[in-house]
């Protein structure tokens, strides 16, 4: 097994990364666990159900189609 370091981003950090790397994000959201429609292992909860579990972000070179 092959352990990998974990590092934790604010969205804010990945947003700022877009636009400096010229792309226009449209669209956002952080999933936390109460809005996945599935059983959640007590790990996936250890900080609650608010707390952002996943960030979903859409971004697209600006001039072209969407």
């Amino acid at each position: 097994m092959v352990e990998r370091p974990v590092f934790a981003h604010g969205a804010a950090e990945y947003l700022n990364a877009f636009v400096a790397a010229g792309l226009q994000v449209t669209f956002c959201r952080e999933w936390r666990p109460r809005d996945l429609e599935t059983s959640l292992s007590p790990k996936m909860l250890k900080r609650g159900p608010d707390l952002p579990l996943i960030f979903q972000c859409c971004a697209r070179l600006p001039g072209l189609p969407s």
